[in-house]
């Protein structure tokens, strides 16, 4: 039978080195890093069903519900939420917080804010339903903090002793850090018949929760075209607030008429 040099020279070179042990070696070694990337494959189909699972069915079904009614009973406000949903870089993102001062009819807000991003922890335990919140942080929120007639805060509500008769939730929600950007704090007193609106922009700053005994924050921001720097505590035992305020360039004389 005729055959090719050329093919014949090649066949002789090539087939002592198929069965050698470097090439089984390398052989080998590529299924491996096959079986290594079906694996990563695997783990990626299977990452993105569970946050498919998570953003269709158990979110807006579940914990966007269970969330609105955790804000609304703490804070014994009505809320409201465009959206909540989970991202592997952020975590659970919402979109469209509302927290109203009043019935909701009346479109009279506490609170808003554009995005709040989030870290959870679920434990579960047979008491209650621990959800922790290592991490949070909060996109261009804005407050409006009221001092009615008779001295009292427009946020006073929150930290109402609870009736004696009235069931304690069994979802207990611990905030552990919070931080905020953009933020905008509208103020009004009217106590002793005095009408003193401020509004202080560009907020940044992080806030310190040890509930059930206070609350506090540490921002800096512009009021009245200028540079401030607020640290304020909040003792809730004693409904008590205390400020200390740092400010450059600031004309003190609207204060001056309304508080001294």
């Amino acid at each position: 039978m005729f055959v090719n040099k050329n093919i014949a020279r090649i066949l002789f070179f090539y087939l002592p080195l198929a069965n050698s042990p470097i090439t089984s070696y390398n052989t080998i070694e590529m299924k491996t890093w096959h079986k290594i990337l079906i694996i990563l494959i695997l783990l990626f189909l299977l990452a993105y069903l569970l946050v498919l699972y998570i953003n269709t069915s158990l979110i807006p079904v579940k914990l966007k519900d269970i969330l609105i009614n955790n804000i609304s009973e703490k804070l014994q406000k009505e809320t409201s939420i465009d959206s909540l949903k989970f991202s592997i870089a952020k975590g659970f993102v919402l979109t469209g917080l509302k927290i109203y001062e009043g019935p909701k009819e009346d479109n009279k807000l506490f609170l808003k804010s554009d995005e709040i991003s989030f870290a959870l922890l679920v434990l579960p335990s047979l008491k209650k339903l621990q959800l922790i919140i290592p991490r949070i942080s909060i996109d261009a929120p804005s407050i409006n903090i009221i001092r009615a007639h008779d001295g009292v805060w427009n946020f006073s509500s929150i930290f109402a002793a609870k009736a004696e008769d009235e069931k304690p939730s069994r979802i207990n929600i611990s905030i552990k850090s919070l931080s905020f950007d953009g933020a905008e704090v509208v103020f009004k007193d009217y106590y002793q018949d005095r009408e003193f609106h401020k509004r202080i922009k560009g907020l940044r700053g992080s806030a310190g929760l040890s509930l059930p005994s206070s609350f506090s924050v540490n921002c800096i921001g512009k009021i009245d075209e200028s540079s401030i720097k607020v640290i304020a505590k909040y003792s809730i035992p004693k409904k008590d607030l205390s400020a200390e305020v740092e400010t450059k360039n600031l004309e003190f004389s609207d204060y001056w008429n309304n508080y001294i």
